[in-house]
C-alpha cells in the first residue's frame, strides 16, 4: 500500500498529540493506519504506525521549552561510524534518547518510512540513515549536519523528500557550516508544489506576501505542521 506525502504530514502532526485539528483527526480515523507503538523517553517521542506491509515512524517536533533549548545547541559532534561526518549536537542527543527503543520496534520491518516535522524532521534524517529506511520525508526541518553528512545521507537513503513552505524560516537554520541533505520541494504561496526551484523563484514568492501586507503571525503560521498537511492534501486532490 502506497503512503502519500500528505498522509505522512498527517502522521507527523498526529505525533504531537492532543489537541488535534478536528479535520485532520477525522481523516486519520477514517484511514487504515494502525498505531503499533508510542515511544517516549523524557522529552523525546515517536509514534510507530502500521499500514499494510509498511511501517511508518513519525518523530515528534518541537513542542516544549526543553525542545527549543535543544534546538539551540548548534555545535556539531561526530556521527559514528562515519568518518568526518558531523551533526547538530542537540538533534543527535534528542534522537539518542529513543534510538534503541525505535530500533527494537522496527527491527523486523521490511518496508520502513520515517517522517517528522521541525525537530522531528531532523531526527527522522538521523534515524533514516541508521535504520536503513526506504523512504524519508520531512516537513519544515532544519539543517542537520555538515556537507559530509549530507553526502552520506543522500547515498544511504534511497528516497527522500524535504518539504519547505513559503515563509517557513526553520529550514534556513542553523546557518553556519550546516547543509541540507537533499534539494527542497517548495510549497509556494499559490499552492504549487515545486521541486528545487531557483533562489529567484523563492525570493519573488516571499516578496509577494510583503507586498500584500501579510502579518508576522501569518508568516509564522507557515511552519505549522497542519499547514503542511493542508497544502499537500490540496495539491494531491
Amino acid at each position: 500500500m502506497k503512503v502519500s506525502d500528505s498522509q505522512l504530514a498527517m502522521l507527523s502532526t498526529m505525533s504531537y498529540g492532543a489537541p488535534y485539528d478536528a479535520e485532520l483527526l477525522e481523516e486519520f480515523e477514517s484511514s487504515d493506519f494502525v498505531v503499533r507503538a508510542e515511544i517516549a523517553n523524557e522529552d523525546a517521542e515517536a509514534v510507530v504506525y502500521e499500514y499494510g506491509d509498511t511501517v511508518v515512524v513519525a518523530f515528534r517536533g518541537t513542542s516544549s521549552a526543553t525542545d527549543f533549548l535543544r534546538d539551540m545547541k548548534a555545535w556539531k559532534v561526530h556521527l559514528e561510524p562515519y568518518k568526518k561526518a558531523r551533526v547538530h549536537a542537540g538533534f543527535l542527543a534528542h534522537y539518542s534518547k529513543i534510538r534503541e527503543l525505535v530500533a527494537k520496534e522496527v527491527k523486523t520491518t521490511e518496508r520502513l518510512i520515517v517522517t517528522g516535522h521541525s525537530l522531528g524532521g531532523a531526527v527522522a534524517q538521523l534515524a533514516a540513515l541508521e535504520l536503513s529506511a526506504e523512504h524519508c520525508v520531512t516537513f519544515g526541518g532544519p539543517r542537520v549536519g555538515n556537507l559530509r553528512f549530507a553526502g552520506i545521507f543522500n547515498h544511504g537513503v534511497r528516497e527522500t523528500r524535504r518539504y519547505v513552505k513559503q515563509n517557513d524560516a526553520i529550514p534556513r537554520t542553523p546557518k553556519i557550516n550546516f547543509w541540507h541533505a537533499h534539494p527542497q520541494t517548495y510549497i509556494a504561496a499559490d499552492g504549487r508544489v515545486v521541486f528545487n526551484p531557483g533562489w529567484w523563484f523563492e525570493k519573488f514568492d516571499r516578496m509577494k506576501d510583503m507586498w500584500r501586507g501579510k502579518r508576522a503571525r501569518e508568516l509564522l503560521a507557515d511552519h505549522s505542521s497542519v499547514g503542511y498537511w493542508r497544502a499537500l492534501r490540496a495539491a494531491e486532490l
